[in-house]
């Protein structure tokens, strides 16, 4: 006569279907454990970069300091530089001339020349003149010492070229010229540059 079986026979799990549920543990712990891992890996990747933003916000900080106060001294300061001048300057003017020229006259002027004139003449003294004619010749030098003084007011004209050669220094400060609100532009735009910047790191964090 056949035997009945006991449960415990009748519910017995084949043994692939308990060597497929083991793997499947085996598997969600694995996944369990690289989740675990992956979580604490990306804590500290998050520690790490919100440690290095707290390490660059100072570095930012002090380079846009020196970026400003460099804009700020080349807008105050002054450019400097020497033009070198080499040319041709056209002259066109009058000048007035007034002065008394003192010229001393030393000469003898020689004078020879002869006189005809008529003389009354009495030759026998009885009273009674008749008229004579007669040449009287004059041989004599006339000497001159004296100085003249000659005034002269004239005004000239004057039409030349001048060569010009020199070196001019050139001071031009940076705050008077178009340079000063490009600088002004600058520097506003690098500060709102390191706000945005610095909210970015801060969010990270």
């Amino acid at each position: 006569m056949p035997t009945n079986p006991t449960p415990s026979e009748n519910h017995t799990v084949p043994a692939s279907i308990r060597i497929s549920l083991l793997v499947l543990a085996i598997l969600v712990l694995a996944s369990l454990a690289l989740n675990a891992y992956l979580i604490q890996q990306w804590r500290q990747a998050k520690a790490q970069v919100s440690q290095l933003s707290r390490n660059i916000q100072p570095v930012v900080q002090q380079t846009f300091d020196n970026l400003d106060r460099e804009l700020v001294n080349f807008q105050q300061s002054t450019l400097e530089f020497n033009v070198q001048v080499n040319q041709q300057v056209p002259l066109q003017t009058e000048v007035s001339f007034s002065d008394t020229i003192d010229i001393p006259l030393q000469m003898t002027i020689p004078i020879s020349h002869e006189i005809s004139t008529t003389i009354m003449v009495d030759p026998f003294g009885a009273g009674f003149t008749v008229p004579m004619a007669v040449n009287v010749p004059i041989n004599m030098e006339f000497p001159i010492n004296q100085q003249i003084s000659i005034p002269i007011n004239r005004t000239i004209p004057i039409s030349t070229s001048v060569p010009l050669s020199l070196t001019l220094p050139i001071n031009i400060p940076i705050s008077n010229t178009s340079l000063a609100p490009t600088i002004d532009q600058i520097r506003r735009g690098a500060g709102d540059f390191e706000q945005q910047l610095n909210q970015r790191l801060s969010g990270i964090e």
